[in-house]
């Protein structure tokens, strides 16, 4: 970001009273302003690349291409705007020399010289002559790929100094390919969804947490005072630093041979894991609920009252080593 403010010549804003004489030099130096501040925008929050429209058609055989108008940005955010379709010459070239076909970028760039587009009238001879329209026609150009002649074009094309708009291939001076747009870059940059993961292990949660035997088989819930119900735990994500609520994956690692009586017989325990959001004022952005389940059916024909007391005794002594993994990916 430094580099882009600091190639930025015109912050100050031009400040206006009645009454005042204005020359050239005032009203351009306003338009320069704005100029300057627009393509620091450009650069800060664009990518060079087409933001809209620059659709280019080219059958095969054709010996030339369409351009629609369209409307790209370069490196240095500068705009360039075709606003009628441009008609361009399949590059005059027979082969590579073997009798392939010759790989060739389209390309379109900001003007280094803008054209006049409307002069000084001649019944004014008392004004300056020069241009008082200058038009920023864009400028187009075929550049040859694995040509040593091409070399600084194809650094400008990877700079973004010069856009690519399509990708020909070309035997005999015409199309050997439709062209194609396959390469070409967007200006506004897709969206990646931003992932978060972690491991945590027993408890999972600040609160106290235990196994509990219910009609369904075990669950792990919150402790409560004797008599009441406990709650699914809760997952702290607040580390993630997420804004909105993510999908969240989770899974469960760990040793699921556990011994369920005393002669040392093993059950495998297979929990089965779904989360809810947590009620107000938490939300999905900074956590969710775990619903742990071993369903009876899963529990080897032991009763899940035995169950839960042989993973109350290992958690309690610390051998347990169950570990929750979650990820949260949020759009």
């Amino acid at each position: 970001m430094a580099s882009q403010i600091g190639s930025t010549r015109y912050l100050e804003r031009v400040q206006f009273f009645n009454g005042e004489r204005l020359v050239a030099s005032d009203l351009q130096t306003l338009e320069e302003f704005q100029r300057e501040i627009r393509w620091l925008h450009n650069r800060s929050l664009h990518q060079p690349g087409v933001a809209s429209g620059f659709a280019v058609a080219g059958a095969k055989g054709d010996r030339q291409v369409t351009v629609q108008p369209g409307y790209a940005i370069d490196a240095s955010g500068r705009e360039i705007v075709l606003t009628q379709p441009d008609v361009e010459a399949v590059p005059p070239v027979a082969d590579d020399g073997a009798g392939n076909p010759v790989t060739f970028y389209l390309t379109v760039s900001y003007p280094a010289t803008l054209v006049e587009a409307q002069s000084q009238q001649p019944d004014c001879p008392a004004d300056p002559p020069g241009a008082v329209r200058l038009s920023e026609v864009p400028v187009f150009c075929w550049v040859r790929l694995n040509s040593p002649a091409s070399a600084d074009l194809l650094t400008q094309v990877d700079s973004g100094q010069r856009i690519l708009l399509a990708t020909a291939q070309v035997l005999n001076c015409q199309l050997y390919q439709p062209i194609s747009v396959a390469q070409r870059k967007n200006a506004k940059p897709g969206v990646h969804p931003y992932i978060f993961s972690a491991t945590v292990g027993l408890p999972w949660v600040q609160d106290q947490v235990t196994f509990q035997a219910t009609p369904f088989g075990v669950q792990l819930l919150t402790v409560v005072p004797a008599g009441q119900t406990g709650t699914p735990p809760f997952v702290d994500t607040t580390a993630g630093g997420f804004l909105t609520a993510p999908c969240y994956f989770v899974n469960l690692t760990g040793n699921r041979s556990i011994p369920i009586d005393n002669k040392g017989d093993l059950a495998t325990i297979e929990p089965l894991l779904s989360i809810a959001a947590p009620p107000a004022p938490k939300t999905l952005a900074n956590g969710f609920q775990l619903s742990l389940m071993i369903p009876s059916v899963l529990l080897g024909g032991e009763p899940p009252a035995a169950a839960a007391k042989a993973l109350n005794d290992l958690m309690t002594a610390g051998q347990l080593d169950w570990k929750l993994e979650w990820m949260g990916v949020e759009a």
